[in-house]
């Protein structure tokens, strides 16, 4: 998974979950605006876009946070963080699909919503985050600054 010879630095991590959690939030808000539409969802407005600029932002820079432990503090740190992530994701769509009373009116069509925001999410920190803390040349280094005086 690494791509360069760096040593990975928490600014890196914090960074690319900071940039991970802004691009989580576009595809929910556009996945919760296709989705209410199409099964005509209208309650739980908990799930709007103030909420989705400010949740998802802070859990990208979080994860971005684990993700530097993970990579520095444990052997195959990387691949570690992706099962992690991955197992949860899996873990809270099960719980999420099976969980509460089947006669509640609306509770389908929010299970859809809340599995679809869990596959984004899931997905997109197990892999986008570790995929952008080690991109060669997404940041600027001192040499780089240097270079360019």
């Amino acid at each position: 998974m690494k791509q360069t010879d760096k040593p990975l630095l928490l600014g890196r991590c914090l960074l690319a979950g900071l940039f991970m959690g802004l691009v989580i939030a576009v595809l929910v808000l556009v996945f919760n605006i296709i989705y209410r539409d199409q099964t005509r969802l209208e309650t739980y407005d908990i799930i709007m876009p103030f909420s989705i600029f400010t949740a998802f932002p802070l859990f990208g820079v979080v994860s971005g946070g684990a993700y530097f432990l993970f990579a520095n503090y444990l052997h195959r740190g990387d691949t570690i963080y992706m099962i992690v992530w991955v197992l949860v994701m899996l873990i809270l769509v099960v719980l999420s699909i099976y969980t509460g009373h089947e006669e509640a009116p609306g509770l389908k069509g929010f299970r859809g919503l809340f599995v679809g925001i869990i596959l984004i999410t899931g997905l997109f920190t197990a892999f986008g985050i570790p995929f952008l803390a080690h991109h060669p040349r997404l940041y600027l280094t001192q040499e780089d600054i240097r270079g360019e005086e």
